[in-house]
C-alpha cells in the first residue's frame, strides 16, 4: 500500500480528519476484527505519526477479553 493513500474505505473520511489527530501523541487504532486497524495503523505511522498501535483482535476480543459486561456485535 503506498504510504501517500490510506485503505480504501478511509479514503473520503481519515485524510480529511488528520488535523485532529496528535502525531507527537499514543493513537490507538481499532476497528471490530482488527484488520482496516492494522491498515490504517500502517498508514498513519508511514505518513509521520510516531505512536500508532493497532488494538489486535479489534473491539470483538476487547470485549471478550477485558471488558466482557460490553455489548457485542
Amino acid at each position: 500500500m503506498p504510504a501517500t493513500e490510506p485503505p480504501k474505505k478511509l479514503r473520503n473520511t481519515l485524510p480529511d480528519n488528520l488535523d485532529r489527530l496528535p502525531k507527537e501523541e499514543p493513537l490507538v487504532v481499532m476497528c471490530h476484527i482488527g484488520g482496516r486497524s492494522i491498515q490504517v495503523a500502517y498508514w498513519l505511522s508511514e505518513n509521520g505519526y510516531e505512536i500508532v498501535l493497532n488494538l489486535e483482535g479489534g473491539i470483538a476480543a476487547w470485549a471478550q477479553i477485558i471488558d466482557t459486561d460490553m455489548t457485542q456485535y
